[in-house]
């Protein structure tokens, strides 16, 4: 079952932060996500805050040929409140080629992924480089005590890792659902730790919220950054 689809359960998830997934939205998969981070890193500005909007679906059988997962992306959402008012003027689309394989040992759920980032762009993201990666996820049990502990494993490689998203570099992630509600998660991005958590509200199947704490070594910063998202998925848009 794809990572997106077992978000939608009322356990606890196994979840990576930061880093591209094996995992990706599979056919009738529709999500959405909006984001606010307290520092810009490709201005590295003090005091630039920066948000964006991305919407997604998926397409095809990860269990058979594969799926493919399309990502539109707004980086600019200013109004007439908040920055220069030009909302969505800058933006991109991103793809992903996904399919389930055979994980490692104990694997309950392994999935490959070749995407690429940033594909096509508009504005100001078109002076950015393409992230062409290759990512590879697992869903595995672990036993902790008398608690079994879902535990997301990611490693890949990317063309835009390090250096914020510019220089090729190693990505990995290791994520587990402590409850039905919360999952936390550590992830390494070429030079760049972070470290999030995910809160899942029972209230609302396929709606969630994160804090991330990024640069948290402060090896592209004197202080890190918060991000700050919110996301709902939900299964039904080729019904």
């Amino acid at each position: 079952m794809e990572l997106i689809e077992k978000l939608l359960e009322p356990e606890p998830k196994a979840i990576s932060v930061g880093v591209p997934s094996g995992f990706g939205a599979s056919g009738g998969l529709v999500f959405v996500s909006a984001a606010y981070t307290n520092q810009d890193p490709n201005t590295g500005l003090a005091n630039d805050e920066d948000g964006s909007i991305a919407f997604g679906l998926g397409y095809g059988n990860p269990h058979a040929e594969g799926a493919v997962e399309i990502v539109v992306g707004i980086t600019s959402v200013s109004t007439f409140a908040w920055g220069d008012g030009r909302f969505g003027d800058e933006g991109n689309l991103g793809l992903k080629f996904h399919r389930q394989v055979q994980g490692l040992p104990g694997a309950q759920a392994a999935s490959l992924a070749f995407g690429v980032g940033n594909l096509v762009g508009w504005g100001s993201t078109q002076d950015l480089p393409k992230n062409t990666y290759l990512a590879f996820s697992q869903i595995s049990d672990v036993s902790a005590g008398d608690t079994i502990i879902p535990v997301n494993l990611t490693l890949g490689w990317g063309s835009a890792i390090s250096s914020v998203d510019r220089d090729p570099g190693w990505f990995a992630s290791v994520g587990g659902g402590i409850t039905p509600d919360l999952s936390v998660a550590v992830a390494w991005l070429g030079d760049e730790v972070q470290v999030g958590a995910v809160f899942f509200p029972r209230f609302m199947s396929g709606a969630s919220a994160a804090v991330t704490y990024a640069d948290a070594t402060h090896l592209n910063s004197d202080s890190g950054r918060i991000i700050v998202s919110v996301s709902y998925a939900f299964d039904g848009w080729m019904k």
